[in-house]
């Protein structure tokens, strides 16, 4: 997350928060979505899994671009 400065926070839910948030090598705006993993049970463990792979592999015309996703901290950035 040190690669990101947040901008704003969007989302708040259970397992998970979404910010507006900016790249700091490259100024580009981008979504992060953080999901605290103390919080994610297995089936939200194995929806944001899956997430990321349909995302990750453009399953399905439409889905965003996913720029990077990180399993130690569980976050995930996106287009803005």
């Amino acid at each position: 997350m040190e690669d990101y400065d947040l901008v704003k926070q969007l989302y708040r839910g259970k397992a998970s928060l979404l910010y507006r948030a900016t790249c700091r090598a490259s100024r580009t705006p981008v979504a992060l979505k953080l999901y605290r993993k103390h919080k994610l049970s297995n089936l939200n463990w194995y929806q944001a899994r899956a997430r990321f792979l349909m995302y990750w592999h453009r399953m399905f015309d439409g889905t965003v671009d996913i720029h990077s996703a990180f399993w130690l901290r569980v976050y995930a950035v996106a287009d803005f």
